[in-house]
């Protein structure tokens, strides 16, 4: 008895072959989204640290300016 692969068998091996295909390129678009999601969300948290350190740096600067300032006010008195 010979085993022969009928097209009905070829078109559902096909059809498989091609979902699979599907899947593994929707995969790796979702995979490269979401590592550019990531990367917008350093970004973005960096930028939010970096915003936090300068303005501590002014709070910090400003300080010293008013601290200057009592101490010249207490000696011209």
């Amino acid at each position: 008895m010979k085993n022969k692969i009928t097209l009905k068998q070829k078109l559902i091996i096909y059809s498989a072959g091609m979902l699979l295909l599907a899947l593994s390129i929707q995969a790796i678009f979702n995979y490269l989204n979401s590592s550019k999601l990531i990367v917008e969300q350093v970004e973005a948290s960096s930028n939010k640290s970096l915003k936090n350190m300068q303005e501590e740096i002014y709070s910090y600067i400003n300080g010293i300016n008013f601290s200057r300032k009592e101490w010249r006010d207490k000696i011209e008195k």
